[in-house]
């Protein structure tokens, strides 16, 4: 995970009840699993996009391959 290990997220969590309040942070969290969720949508939907036109480029690349001219009879 981010190579965040568990003592870090148990500060950054213990931070966040202290800055935030114990009303107000499920909501946080709420929030920030909404955001990571969309990013996480995001990245792969471009990653299929750039697989899908790395494949439709080789294809095209396979298809204009010149005809062999070696000569040899």
């Amino acid at each position: 995970m981010f190579g965040v290990g568990w003592a870090e997220v148990l500060v950054v969590l213990v931070v966040a009840l202290v800055v935030l309040g114990p009303a107000r942070l499920p909501e946080a969290a709420r929030t920030l699993g909404k955001i990571y969720g969309t990013v996480g949508r995001a990245m792969n939907e471009a990653r299929q996009a750039l697989r899908a036109e790395a494949a439709r480029a080789e294809l095209e690349k396979s298809e204009k391959k010149p005809p062999d001219t070696s000569g040899s009879h």
